[in-house]
């Protein structure tokens, strides 16, 4: 600021050089040029109060420059300043990730997230379904006689339309199952199901036969798990 009144007051000190130069070699522009002159140090006088507070002013009063100032770096202007700031900031970010992502990548990121939100295994019920009493006859060596396992399974289809198919008042086609079973099962031994082994080679028979039943019938889709929930001897 101090710079700045020394800069107004040498520019000042040349324009009064120069009007005293005209009024003295030139007698005829003097009158003309008094008036400019007192119109400049009219202007300069109030460009001064504006610049060190009014001389009307009460004594210790802040020059207008410092209260320019304290407005400047008050709280509530750099908070305000701050916070506008901060919005276009978000905004301009918007804008740009709106111009480098369509629309369609937006809403599959969106459906991807509300997709894991919600555990996939919530809508297994919807799949899954029971069938009670599948028989599988058992060849007994020692007496060469057959008896039977009777096994309930929870099968879980690859879509719903596979369930209602054989459940919801459909209990015809549910007997395609055990149609489908009772023609295409051996005879096994009695302790051959009871083992790990045993148990996973009859849930991929009975899957690898049902899917054969589904492409028979024209209905899309597989049974994708094949689960004992119960296994009895008779």
């Amino acid at each position: 600021m101090e710079s700045f009144i020394k800069l107004i007051n040498f520019i000042n000190s040349k324009l009064e050089d120069f009007l005293i130069f005209v009024r003295n070699h030139m007698p005829n522009f003097k009158e003309k040029a008094r008036p400019l002159f007192k119109k400049f140090n009219h202007q300069y006088e109030k460009f001064i109060n504006w610049i060190y507070g009014s001389t009307n002013k009460k004594k210790g009063a802040a020059p207008k420059y410092k209260q320019f100032y304290s407005f400047i770096f008050s709280p509530s202007f750099i908070s305000v300043t701050i916070l506008v700031s901060t919005i276009v900031f978000f905004h301009k970010q918007a804008l740009r990730l709106g111009q480098e992502k369509p629309i369609d990548d937006v809403v599959k990121e969106i459906y991807q997230l509300k997709q894991l939100r919600k555990p996939a295994f919530f809508k297994y019920k919807e799949r899954e379904f029971l069938v009670d009493d599948i028989y599988f006859p058992i060849y007994i060596k020692s007496t060469n006689s057959i008896k039977r396992l009777i096994l309930s399974l929870n099968l879980r289809a690859s879509n719903r339309y596979i369930k209602t198919f054989f459940t919801e008042n459909n209990a015809q086609n549910l007997d395609l199952i055990y149609d489908k079973l009772n023609l295409t099962t051996e005879e096994i031994i009695p302790h051959f199901p009871l083992t790990n082994e045993g148990k996973y080679i009859i849930k991929r028979k009975i899957k690898i036969e049902l899917d054969i039943l589904l492409k028979d019938l024209g209905i899309k889709g597989e049974i994708e798990k094949v689960f004992i929930s119960q296994i009895i001897g008779a």
